[in-house]
């Protein structure tokens, strides 16, 4: 009788065995289609990956190129303000067009060459402010008002004096021909 139960304990242990190989077999299945399916994802992510990484060089080229092209364009435009008195078409002379860049690129003092050295008459002499645009750039709003101010008459040309003790006297002329004489009040010092 003791043979039955070591018997039955071996056929015990080989059940337990089996049952343990194959649950062990199916885990390692398990296990193998989970690695699969990691391996899968990871290779999903690692090409979205490869896909974000070419945008973004694409995006970074793209980039770099719109940025040469507007320095391209500044550098064009801002030839054609310097150059603009040189070439042909400009209607006054380069010893006219004085350059200051900004807020507009030119106050020309037309006729004032002719003026100075033939000693001619006042009466073809005028001040033109002048913006050179480049293709087809448009007006500033600052550049607009100082067009408006101008078309509203709202010019006038001044002296200002400064005196040895630190006051101001300024001289004012406006575009209707009214001459002022402005003391401040309160004065600051040099």
């Amino acid at each position: 009788m003791q043979d039955i139960p070591v018997g039955f304990i071996t056929i015990f242990l080989i059940l337990v065995t089996v049952v343990l190989i194959v649950a062990l077999l199916y885990l390692f299945r398990e296990l193998r289609k989970s690695q699969s399916k990691v391996e899968n994802v990871i290779k999903n992510y690692e090409g979205q990956l490869g896909d974000i990484n070419i945008k973004h060089q694409r995006e970074i080229e793209k980039a770099r190129q719109q940025s040469v092209e507007i320095s391209r364009r500044t550098i064009k435009g801002q030839l054609a303000e310097k150059m603009a008195p040189l070439l042909p078409g400009f209607l006054y002379l380069p010893s006219d067009s004085h350059f200051i860049g900004n807020p507009v690129d030119y106050i020309v003092f037309n006729g004032y060459t002719d003026f100075k050295e033939h000693h001619g008459s006042t009466d073809n002499f005028e001040l033109v402010i002048i913006d050179i645009k480049h293709n087809k750039a448009q007006l500033s709003e600052g550049q607009k008002q100082i067009a408006k101010a101008i078309e509203a008459g709202k010019v006038r040309f001044e002296t200002v004096s400064v005196f040895n003790d630190g006051t101001i006297e300024t001289n004012s002329w406006d575009s209707l021909g009214k001459k002022e004489s402005i003391t401040p009040v309160e004065s600051k010092s040099v």
